[in-house]
């Protein structure tokens, strides 16, 4: 096995408002799926610092989902869903599928809706 790929990989950096009942509902069950610890879970309310670094606004926490990935970019909102679910055993299968259309757009409406009651939840 080469060196590059026997070392870790950074996780990805999922900041989430944790304000938000059904965003904690759905960090708690990416935690809980994530094995092999690809995912570091970031409250927003604590990830001020790390949004700035990033060049995202802290309030915009409030409205979109954020992915940090290592090499440095940063995902939102819908784009966030297939990459985290690829990094999550059991689940990696449909990654692709939220890619494609119809799939990508049927999951995007669906992520539009969850937006509108995601406060009510819980």
């Amino acid at each position: 096995m080469s060196e590059a790929a026997a070392a870790p990989r950074e996780p990805l950096v999922l900041v989430y408002d944790d304000r938000c009942p059904l965003c904690r509902s759905i960090a708690e069950g990416i935690r809980r799926r994530d094995r092999d610890h690809r995912i570091e879970l970031a409250p927003a309310s604590g990830a001020a610092a790390l949004l700035a670094l990033h060049g995202i606004p802290t309030e915009s926490s409030a409205r979109e989902v954020h992915l940090l990935l290592p090499d440095g970019r940063a995902l939102h909102g819908v784009a966030v869903v297939a990459p985290v679910i690829a990094e999550l055993p059991r689940w990696s299968w449909l990654a692709p599928l939220l890619r494609i259309r119809p799939f990508s757009h049927l999951f995007a409406g669906v992520w539009l809706l969850s937006k509108q009651f995601r406060h009510q939840a819980g």
